[in-house]
């Protein structure tokens, strides 16, 4: 520092000559050198001075004024030699000086000037020369060279001296490279007793509020004793009133000025404006009190730290030309958010930018929400196709996070995470709220935590959609219906052990026919290890697909609690004591659990408090209460209760509802059921599919052991039938069933003269207000006559104006009336087959049935659909006797393309051989 550039005369300074013969490289602290000098500058006596950097205290300005004075050496420099030497012991680093004046001390000086008063001649007269002395050489060596930002990294420095760590004090500068400048961190003390090392544990407490960069370490001392050693600031300071450089003392680089007041002239006062007398200028003198010991700066890269970015597995994968949304999380290290502003850019599977189709340029067909802490949000209306444009494919696509905070150009956070862009499949699922109004990050396939009581049920959101860009259950409320059979829930929620959505009342379930987007209300709970909803959909051609809710998310705090209650079934009218366990998520039971009792209302709401309690349960987590009859009906309808001014009614459902700080919301569900003791006896076992049939259905009451003990009232009461399938087929409208309806069956002895369509074993239920039949139903079988043929199949191109004869019965016997045959018609001369019922100008063809027997003439089998090889005629039959209505009878006669058997079935490879085929 310093090196050569500070020598210099005024005896002749436009000779470019140098005031020492030798460079100034050789001279630096604690060496004792016989230095020679340029004997043609010295034109009189010179005396050689060494510099003492003072600083004093100005209580009246109240500030630092820092000044320099000069010391004679002994000894003389002679203007008779053409090259004086003399033997110098360098005590002190800094600048020297050779003024021909023989006083002990300079008295009156300008080093504006490099002059001095001659106070014996009364006269200014230029300094000879001046010359440099440098520092000792330390040196600094760090145990990285790299770090991460914010990543709590260590760092140790060491500061040697000829290879070995120092042992005295002195000082460390953390600086920060800011563009052409440099800004100190850090003005570290080195005492004596750390033996030359600084060891940085917490890298995060110097570089968090700087950014990444390039950092660098400087060490130093001041070891001359003159003067306060504490001439550079105290240990702790930052900015640009303490630590040492080069400048220091340039007032004209501002944030290298380590001066904290001004400059005091050779009179004793501060300087004010100007130059004059003044005791040390920079541009002439050099840094200002530079140290003894010196180590040459060693940098450190503190990089941009990679936040952990994530995407929720329902993101993870996207369809080409299909409209989807990306929700990413961006956490620092310790799982905390990182906060806005960030930069978001968006790379497709190429490797090229196309961040501009979500940020609306060239035309958005997307959009980028980045205004959240701690995540956004990527969706498209179209991955990979804008505005009708292919601006990508399929493949892996990454998404870059950057974040720059301290405006130094630096990254402080850069990090990638990538995702899918693929085919869509023949069926797909898209969430459009995954917890309602719990959260704005509507489509991870997460909901954080189980709700409170006020904020059940959650509405969750999702749409089906095929590879033909069609929305199962859209359009019309006929698909809905459809599509509600073939959707099922299961997992962690209230009432959804396992069932398809026609199971759940209408108001709980129910799709937006605009836009194909279905809507379930319920009320998630938590499990051990974390909860979860599957959602399964089958639509008929395009597949399956299964989507999974997970409940509770990473478990960290207040997810939910787990809870339990037993006995989960009860009767009504019968004193029970409810027992409710509640745990967190890893089992950890809870006794200080704030624990309460609610009905469930009909909409699925938690309304009507029936009891509560405020901690007080075991050590294992339990809490007991006592349901007794009166709370059971009475408070059913009383002020305050879901069904308030109604009827008290069998099954209701009641739930536990726990509020535990720390853990937080659970739920755990309990039915009250009605008396099981009716009883339904119907007269018949079997009948007819399509038949009008007379036979009684009798409701009675019956003990344990299911023996008739009397009739119930039959006000309210109801027998209802129900399919293999669980779905209730009286209702009105459900014609297709056939005429028997719920008003023909709300009676104790119910006489019956109706007919069902439909063939099946059936299930009669009866109930009241708060009895049923549960384990005493009757069960009513409804046969198809079986149709038999024949010729039992039509040859595809063979058969033509063939005649058929079909066989009827029922149990066996023959039948008379009429069969109907589906997929078969009369096109004028012949009738053909096969051609679908509902093709546009096609019909069924009639038959009547006598004895059983039915013929058909003119049957010519010459069509089938491309590419397939066999479809069915199938049948429907209206009995003569009490007819009622076309019921579908058992029994197919197969359209076919001919078979061919090859004989014989395996060949020798490479041999002649015989291959005979027999079609037939």
């Amino acid at each position: 520092m310093g090196v050569d550039e500070w020598q210099g005369n005024n005896t002749n300074p436009s000779m470019s000559k140098n005031i020492l013969n030798q460079s100034t490289e050789d001279l630096y602290y604690g060496q004792t050198v016989t230095v020679k000098f340029n004997g043609t500058l010295i034109t009189s006596d010179s005396y050689v001075y060494k510099p003492n950097y003072e600083r004093i205290w100005d209580g009246g300005a109240g500030q630092y004024e820092y000044y320099v004075n000069w010391t004679k050496l002994s000894g003389k420099l002679s203007s008779s030699d053409s090259e004086p030497s003399k033997s110098i012991e360098f005590d002190r680093a800094g600048l020297w000086l050779v003024v021909a004046d023989d006083a002990p001390y300079l008295d009156t000086f300008n080093m504006s000037s490099m002059s001095i008063y001659d106070l014996s001649e009364s006269h200014w007269e230029d300094i000879v020369g001046w010359f440099w002395v440098n520092a000792s050489s330390w040196t600094v060596h760090l145990s990285d060279s790299s770090a991460s930002y914010d990543h709590n990294d260590s760092v140790t420095v060491t500061v040697k001296e000829g290879g070995s760590a120092v042992t005295s004090s002195g000082w460390i500068d953390m600086w920060l490279f800011n563009g052409t400048d440099m800004q100190l961190i850090y003005h570290h003390e080195l005492e004596t007793a750390d033996e030359g090392v600084w060891t940085i544990s917490n890298l995060y407490t110097y570089t968090h509020d700087y950014g990444a960069g390039i950092y660098q370490f400087t060490a130093y001392e001041d070891i001359d004793p003159d003067h306060d050693t504490n001439m550079y600031g105290d240990d702790g300071d930052s900015g640009s009133n303490a630590g040492y450089n080069e400048t220091f003392g340039n007032f004209s680089v501002s944030q290298w000025s380590q001066f904290s007041g001004t400059i005091r002239d050779c009179d004793g006062n501060a300087l004010t404006s100007g130059w004059a007398n003044t005791t040390y200028k920079y541009l002439t003198c050099g840094p200002f009190d530079p140290p003894e010991y010196w180590a040459d700066g060693v940098n450190l890269t503190v990089e941009a730290g990679e936040p952990t970015l994530s995407i929720a597995a329902a993101n993870q994968t996207q369809y080409w030309n299909f409209s989807g949304e990306i929700n990413v999380t961006i956490k620092d290290y310790d799982g905390n958010n990182i906060t806005t502003p960030y930069y978001v850019y968006v790379f497709d599977g190429d490797g090229d930018n196309v961040t501009e189709n979500f940020t609306g340029g060239g035309g958005s067909e997307g959009g980028m929400d980045t205004s959240h802490n701690g995540y956004f949000t990527i969706n498209s209306s179209s991955w990979g196709v804008n505005n009708g444009t292919v601006y990508a494919g399929n493949g892996t696509w990454s998404i870059v996070v950057v974040k720059r905070d301290q405006g130094n150009g630096s990254e402080e956070w850069n990090g990638t995470v990538d995702f899918t862009v693929t085919s869509a499949p023949g069926l797909q699922f898209k969430w459009i709220d995954d917890d309602g109004d719990l959260s704005s990050n509507d489509n991870d396939g997460v909901l954080d935590s189980i709700p409170e009581r006020t904020k059940q049920p959650v509405s969750i959101k999702f749409q089906l959609i095929n590879s033909n860009h069609q929305y199962f259950g859209k359009d019309n409320t006929g698909r809905e219906t459809a599509a509600k059979e073939n959707i099922t829930l299961s997992g962690d929620a209230l009432f959804l052990s396992s069932k398809t959505l026609d199971k759940l009342p209408d108001t709980w379930s129910y799709c937006d026919t605009n836009t194909g987007t279905w809507t379930v209300n319920l009320t998630p709970t938590m499990a051990l290890n974390g909860g979860e909803i599957t959602i399964k959909a089958y639509w008929k051609n395009y597949g399956t697909v299964t989507e999974t809710l997970v409940i509770g998310g990473d478990l960290s705090a207040d997810n939910g609690s787990v809870v339990s209650i037993s006995p989960s079934e009860f009767v009504i009218g019968e004193n029970v004591t409810l027992t409710v366990t509640v745990t967190d998520p890893t089992g950890y039971p809870y006794p200080n659990a704030d624990v309460y009792l609610y009905w469930i209302n009909d909409s699925g709401h938690l309304e009507g408090l029936i009891d509560y309690q405020n901690g007080g349960g075991t050590t294992s987590g339990e809490y007991t209460f006592v349901f007794n009859k009166t709370q059971q009906t009475t408070n059913q309808t009383s002020s305050g209760n879901p069904w308030y001014g109604g009827s008290i009614m069998a099954p209701r459902n009641i739930s536990a509802y726990v509020d535990l700080y720390g853990v937080g919301y659970g739920y755990a569900k309990a039915t009250m059921k009605p008396n099981s003791d009716l009883k339904v006896e119907v007269s018949k076992n079997t009948i007819m599919a399509g038949q009008k049939t007379k036979f009684y259905v009798n409701v009675s009451v019956v003990d344990s052991s299911g023996n008739t003990t009397g009739y119930p009232d039959s006000s309210n009461l109801q027998v209802a039938i129900y399919n293999e399938t669980g779905s209730r087929v009286t209702l009105e409208g459900n014609t297709d069933f056939g005429s028997i309806r719920d008003t023909d069956l709300d009676e104790i002895n119910n006489s019956i003269n109706e007919y069902i369509l439909q063939p099946g074993i059936y299930t009669l239920y009866a109930y009241n207000n708060t009895h049923d039949s549960e384990g005493y139903n009757a069960t009513l079988e409804v046969k198809a006559v079986d149709v038999s043929s024949d010729l039992g199949e039509y040859i595809w191109n063979v058969d033509k104006n063939v005649t058929d004869v079909f066989t009827v019965t029922y149990n066996g016997e023959l039948v008379n009336g009429t069969l109907e045959l589906y997929n078969i018609t009369d096109v004028g001369n012949y009738n053909k087959t096969w051609t679908n019922e509902s093709d546009n100008g096609n019909d069924t063809i009639s038959l009547t049935v006598t004895n059983g027997v039915a013929t058909l003439n003119n049957i010519t089998a010459n069509y089938l659909p491309t590419d397939v090889s066999q479809k069915n005629i199938t049948f429907k039959f209206k009995p003569k006797t009490s007819p009622g209505g076309y019921a579908p009878a058992t029994g197919i006669v197969p359209v076919k393309i001919p078979d061919v058997t090859p004989s014989p079935t395996a060949l020798p490879y490479d041999q002649s051989a015989e291959l005979i085929i027999t079609v037939s």
